[in-house]
């Protein structure tokens, strides 16, 4: 919903540029390929924009279908998260807990225990069929037991790898948007003096805002990143 708003400021930005290079086509300053080239990307504009609109429709459509509310159903959502650093953590154990913990493996292992169970007991005069394929369905086990090991130890470490690479960025936006401000502040001043106009500065200020956005967003990425690391279950 931020996002949206983001673009009907940008679009509003570009429709104001599309003005003043309309007048200087019409005096000769601008090409018309030049010209046709910010329609282009205006246009580029509002398909992202009614792209994301689809993409917010479906998201509260699916929200609801969980709720079991009507699909139509629109919510004032408002989260209250607080970024917090994954700090110490030991990768390995992490990994050997969740390999022996998470539900998802003792699925698999059951599975395999059980197999193996029916193999053990079979006999030819009162468990019929082949003992072949009981062979067949311990191995299959296994080997999903050995499978989904694997992707979890994967996906674990991937994660880890992405929420180094988000707190990387966070730090990294933040000192961004400390500057960007202290350029805008700049920019008040030489608005003021007449050396820019009040599109220029809104453009920067339209920056500013966005970068901000792009903070929040990146918050409740790397809060969800992090929960799935402390609880592996949720992968």
């Amino acid at each position: 919903e931020n996002a949206v708003e983001l673009y009907d400021k940008e679009l509003e930005l570009n429709e104001r540029d599309l003005k003043i290079a309309e007048v200087k086509n019409s005096l000769g300053l601008l090409s018309q390929s030049d010209y046709n080239a910010l329609l282009v990307e205006n246009q580029k504009t509002e398909s992202s924009k009614q792209s994301l609109e689809f993409a917010l429709n479906n998201a509260y459509t699916s929200l609801n279908q969980i709720l079991g509310e009507d699909l139509s159903t629109k919510y004032e959502v408002s989260l209250d998260i607080e970024y917090t650093p994954l700090g110490e953590t030991d990768l390995e154990y992490t990994i050997l807990k969740a390999l022996s913990s998470t539900q998802t493996i003792k699925e698999k292992e059951e599975s395999a225990e059980i197999a193996r169970y029916q193999l053990d007991v079979y006999s030819l005069e009162y468990s019929g069929g082949y003992k072949e394929s009981k062979q067949n369905s311990y191995a299959q086990a296994t080997r999903d037991l050995e499978d989904a090991k694997t992707q979890m130890e994967s996906d674990i470490r991937s994660l880890y790898n992405s929420i180094q690479t988000a707190e990387t960025d966070y730090t990294n936006n933040l000192a961004a948007l400390e500057q960007s401000k202290e350029e805008l502040e700049v920019m008040s001043v030489k608005l003021k003096l007449g050396k820019i106009t009040q599109l220029d500065y809104d453009k920067a200020a339209y920056e500013v805002e966005k970068l901000e956005n792009e903070i929040s967003q990146s918050i409740y990425s790397h809060y969800i990143l992090v929960s799935k690391y402390n609880n592996p279950d949720l992968i």
